[in-house]
């Protein structure tokens, strides 16, 4: 029973989907023959969505009955301040770290998640543990609502896993809450639909977090659990370090500089042979090393990972050397780079290949694309970029813009999307998964509401270079938000439809062209108008 008025429409919406579309009892099997995979909104379809309050005081305490459908994460640092330790240095376009400040907090962990979907902050925690956190986030860490690395530890201070809200057991977790996506389902979408297309993702869960301080307990709004990149069973599943051995498998990173990370330095960046991406993202970037750690990796080790990564480069920047060019399969996990070119291109995040990117190779192996991670600027939400529906912007991303002149790996992308848009990336089923997500968040996105103003931290109005024209794309409320979000996507899926497959628009050489303005309007379900815009790439 919805006794929310304001969410006729979403629901409508999912209905509308459900009809068109059935997934087989909403499990979605992969290509690889893994368990069949299940949302959280799905995995908890027998919840009350509006279930406890709608209205946090004005000072955010709560009492111990606050209850919600969604799992309850109790964080006590007691009495200390959890504090930011990064500021962003403009003369470098970096993040920083300030001196003498220590990241981490201690904290004390409680998880209340019971099989009934009835969460109440005075119920018998499922988990108890010990842990440090820390703010993370690089432009988000500058918001008033702060995100989280959670690190559990146990008595004696050592890292402890923990199956957190039904996920697989970890020390290490990400706590996501941006204010940057007013729909609340960037992210969920990002990683739940590259998880069962196969593309190296991370699984999530939604879950309120309560903060307890010397006044009471605060509510700190609506967040995403969201399992690390890292090294693990259930993570990326490489061959432990030994650092006795010279070679070895690892993760990296293409992010912002981070002096405390280590660089790795290789062929493209010693030849700049994507010059034209690294002007275009106005950014300073690196390529850092995520595993092995800082605390036991060689100079030998990491040269090696210098060499073995630019090894593979020299392949895919082979210039006119087609013979040489043409060994790149042997080199890297092709069906990997395809699927994560499309998520990412599907969900137009224009991060993707240069920020948050990240990259393995089992020892022996080849280099893998993935896992994916931060969705929290796609779908038309990028700060002062607008989408443009109707062009594809990963193949000029660092090894797509050479990938992308091959017509067999353009073939490769043509068909895997086109088998996934018979199924679960269809509009049907997109829009389906959007309607029932928005519908399950209920009454907890009034109190994300509540707690942070809404709408206060959208995206800024933005101008057309070619016409001039200022686009709005702020929603004024949370039912037009969802309905913008899912037409950019389905937008955007109905131009792949018509142009994944044309070699001569994917190989074309685009550093010299000229993207001309172009505006639609668009009325879908109910009375928003979407902007099509051009963007400067």
């Amino acid at each position: 029973m919805i006794n929310n008025p304001g969410r006729a429409v979403v629901t409508v919406i999912s209905l509308a989907a459900a009809v068109c579309f059935v997934n087989g009892g909403k499990q979605y099997a992969s290509d690889s023959g893994k368990e069949p995979y299940q949302f959280h909104h799905e995995l908890a379809a027998d919840a009350d969505s509006f279930i406890g309050t709608d209205v946090i005081p004005e000072d955010y305490i709560v009492g111990e009955d606050f209850t919600s459908h969604l799992p309850l994460i109790v964080l006590d640092t007691h009495g200390q301040k959890i504090v930011n330790y990064k500021y962003y240095d403009t003369e470098t376009d970096s993040f920083r770290y300030r001196d003498g400040v220590n990241p981490y907090t201690n904290v004390s962990v409680q998880v209340i998640d019971n099989e009934d979907h009835v969460n109440t902050l005075s119920d018998n925690a499922a988990i108890l543990s010990e842990g440090r956190i820390k703010i993370r986030g690089n432009g988000s860490s500058m918001l008033p609502k702060s995100q989280y690395r959670l690190q559990l530890l146990d008595e004696d201070g050592n890292k402890t896993k923990q199956p957190l809200l039904g996920l697989g057991a970890a020390s290490e977790w990400v706590l996501n809450g941006s204010l940057y996506d007013p729909s609340y389902l960037r992210n969920y979408l990002g990683y739940n639909l590259g998880h069962i297309m196969d593309a190296d993702s991370p699984e999530v869960r939604f879950c309120e977090v309560i903060v307890k301080t010397e006044e009471g307990y605060r509510y700190d709004g609506l967040y995403l659990l969201i399992e690390t990149v890292g090294r693990g069973e259930g993570q990326v599943n490489i061959q432990k370090y030994n650092p006795d051995i010279v070679p070895t498998s690892y993760i990296v990173r293409r992010d912002r500089v981070d002096d405390s990370e280590i660089r790795i330095r290789t062929y493209v960046d010693e030849i700049k042979m994507s010059e034209k991406w690294r002007k275009n993202t106005k950014a300073n970037l690196q390529l850092s090393l995520i595993y092995p750690g800082a605390s036991n990796v060689t100079q030998r080790s990491i040269d090696y990972i210098s060499e073995d990564i630019s090894k593979t480069e020299r392949i895919i920047y082979a210039g006119n050397d087609d013979d040489l060019f043409k060994q790149y399969p042997a080199y890297i996990d092709v069906d990997s780079f395809v699927n994560y070119f499309l998520i990412n291109e599907l969900l137009m995040n224009y991060d993707s290949g240069i920020h948050s990117t990240y990259m393995y190779k089992e020892l022996d192996g080849k280099l893998t694309m993935g896992p994916v991670w931060d969705f929290d600027s796609a779908i038309d939400n990028a700060t002062g970029s607008l989408a443009n529906f109707e062009y594809m912007v990963m193949k000029e991303r660092p090894y797509f813009d050479r990938l992308c002149m091959d017509e067999r790996f353009i073939d490769k992308l043509s068909s895997r999307y086109r088998q996934l848009r018979k199924g679960v990336l269809s509009d049907a089923n997109i829009s389906k998964i959007v309607g029932e997500t928005s519908v399950f968040l209920g009454k907890a996105v009034d109190r994300e509401h509540q707690r942070w103003g809404g709408y206060s931290y959208a995206v800024d109005i933005s101008e057309e270079e070619d016409t001039g024209l200022s686009v709005d794309r702020n929603r004024q409320s949370y039912e037009n938000e969802v309905t913008r979000l899912q037409d950019a996507i389905l937008l955007h899926a109905d131009y792949l439809d018509e142009h994944l497959d044309d070699r001569d628009n994917i190989m074309a050489d685009n550093a010299e062209k000229n993207f001309p303005a172009l505006l639609f309007l668009i009325i879908f379900f109910i009375s928003i108008v979407l902007v099509q815009r051009a963007r400067k790439i």
